[in-house]
């Protein structure tokens, strides 16, 4: 018997605090670890990316395939198990991913070619990757709350450790994330270099370096920031 809250908690732990959730590509890891670098370093805020603090999930599928899911002979692995373990361990992820990005303040979304692509038929937005697709259904899903409740959420930027499920020559699944997208708002290279940089400059006249962000993009206005 497998006690699966305990190992979700070993596995993608969801107890420490941070101020960001930063969805991004596998392909864009190093950068996504740049940003949270900058954001760490210009502007006092903790981000979440999954690589630097989970464990690696295929990691853990496959541990778990090879003690429970080969078939007798030794050689196979059963379908059935090993559709029961993946369905198992997704899940643990998801709902991981769901306590995060519900605890930490704001979302961004690192929007490049490796994570959105154009439709051209239709042109819409689409991602290929189920856990974009995830991440960003959960950020549109989950209650924007006010920003004293645990000092919102949507702010896009224009990782880890999931390659994503099924993504080959052979299987492509896509998404449709046009919709969802429309409900962040845009925040470039630029704005972040700005916001640092007045940031800066009126640190005293601000709780968060969030809250100069959420300013410059009309989230906020002056009255709605409450000085600590």
């Amino acid at each position: 018997m497998i006690d699966g809250t305990k190992l979700q908690e070993s596995w993608f732990p969801t107890k420490q605090k941070f101020s960001v959730f930063l969805s991004h590509s596998h392909a864009d890891e190093k950068l996504a670890v740049s940003i949270a670098g900058f954001l760490k370093k210009e502007l006092n805020l903790n981000t979440f990316i999954d690589s630097c603090l989970w464990r690696y999930s295929n990691d853990l599928l496959r541990e778990i395939d090879e003690k429970y899911c080969r078939h007798s002979n030794g050689t196979s692995f059963d379908y059935d198990k090993r559709n029961y373990s993946t369905s198992h361990v997704h899940m643990m992820l998801s709902i991981a991913l769901s306590r995060m990005i519900d605890k930490c303040e704001s979302v961004f979304f690192l929007n490049s070619g490796n994570s959105i692509s154009i439709a051209e038929e239709i042109s819409k937005e689409r991602t290929a990757s189920p856990w974009i697709y995830n991440e960003l259904s959960l950020a549109d899903m989950i209650e924007i709350r006010p920003i004293n409740c645990y000092r919102d959420k949507f702010l896009q930027f224009s990782h880890r450790a999931y390659d994503a499920v099924n993504e080959s020559s052979s299987l492509r699944i896509k998404y449709e994330v046009d919709k969802i997208l429309r409900n962040f708002i845009s925040l470039s290279k630029y704005d972040l270099i700005s916001c640092a940089k007045e940031w800066r400059a009126n640190k005293k006249s601000f709780q968060s370096a969030l809250d100069y962000i959420y300013l410059s993009k009309n989230i906020i206005k002056q009255r709605d920031i409450l000085i600590g």
